[in-house]
């Protein structure tokens, strides 16, 4: 499996993709951005990946499912969450969470989520292993490598290639909120400066 975690360059870019001073959020201070982005170039998939330390309620990070279904309505890109959690004990109860929260979206299907603990394999931050299991799914599913994460969702499809982003500004609903980014906090050079 040769997923790659993005580099800071390309965090520059998911988070311009991912336009989270405005559309994601609704509201500044809302914003959502995920602690780490996966891609998995040879099957065209990326995930979004929340990995929990039991540091916030259970409630805050059901939450974060309703900016997730912002997120992809506003760019028109489902990227499933996979969120890690520290046991099976707190991935129970997050699991039970996690599925009411889909179940009071508009379109839970635009929040793909699947989660593991550390304790489910014997390496807890291998991400790769068969650890996954879907959100909302019977627990004869059982749980499913990340490169088997696809066919948790069948009907999705694959990411665009690199450097495809954006949808057309035509295909951006009416009523979702957009905002340009700040300008650069450098002044732009003195053209008499530069000889010209």
């Amino acid at each position: 499996m040769d997923a790659e975690q993005v580099g800071d360059h390309d965090r520059r870019k998911l988070a311009d993709r991912l336009d989270h001073r405005g559309v994601a959020g609704g509201e500044r201070g809302q914003s959502i951005l995920p602690q780490e982005f996966l891609r998995c170039p040879s099957a065209s998939r990326e995930w979004f990946v929340e990995f929990d330390f039991g540091t916030e309620t259970l409630s805050r990070l059901a939450g974060k499912l309703a900016r997730y279904e912002r997120l992809a309505d506003a760019t028109g890109i489902t990227t499933p969450l996979l969120v890690w959690l520290p046991s099976a004990a707190r991935e129970a109860n997050t699991r039970r969470v996690l599925a009411e929260a889909l179940r009071g979206l508009d379109r839970p299907a635009r929040v793909p989520v699947a989660t593991t603990n550390g304790e489910a394999t014997g390496d807890p931050l291998d991400m790769a292993a068969r650890r996954w299991r879907r959100v909302g799914a019977s627990d004869a599913v059982g749980r499913v490598a990340l490169a088997e994460l696809p066919t948790l969702w069948p009907d999705l499809p694959a990411s665009a290639p690199r450097g495809v982003g954006h949808r057309p500004a035509s295909a951006i609903p009416a009523n979702a909120r957009v905002e340009l980014a700040p300008p650069s906090p450098m002044p732009p050079p003195d053209p008499a400066r530069l000889g010209g």
